[in-house]
């Protein structure tokens, strides 16, 4: 399935130009102070996310899950912000790319149960 990693670069490539929109900057500017308005000590995402990794690597649980629901709520503007271009995104994204996103589609399953077979495991996806 040589499509699968190109058709995965050129979506990446499509949304990543949603957080460089005016809304999205201006969203992503009020983070660092909510951040800080929770004692959270990160200055931005990337720094969040690395104070996340560092109390997973730590097994520390407790601080996890407290920065996940502050990550929630630090993040829900930017959200806000991202989604209805994200939804845009994914509509022209479809609309350009339909023949390789049929493919995957055809091929996908088929690979996936010959890997079942050969390895003897079961994968199962929730349906979405």
């Amino acid at each position: 399935m040589q499509v699968y990693g190109p058709l995965q670069s050129a979506w990446f490539a499509e949304i990543s130009t949603v957080d460089r929109t005016p809304d999205v900057r201006k969203a992503f500017a009020g983070l660092g102070d909510c951040l800080t308005a929770h004692q959270v000590e990160a200055r931005d995402e990337n720094a969040f996310l690395d104070l996340v990794d560092q109390r997973l690597q730590a097994a520390d649980a407790t601080a996890t899950r407290s920065l996940g629901s502050v990550y929630a709520a630090c993040m829900k503007p930017v959200e806000a912000a991202r989604q209805p271009l994200r939804a845009q995104a994914a509509l022209r994204f479809r609309a350009s790319h339909a023949a390789e996103i049929a493919k995957i589609c055809a091929q996908l399953p088929l690979k996936i149960a010959k890997l079942e077979k050969r390895y003897r495991i079961r994968i199962s996806f929730p349906k979405v």
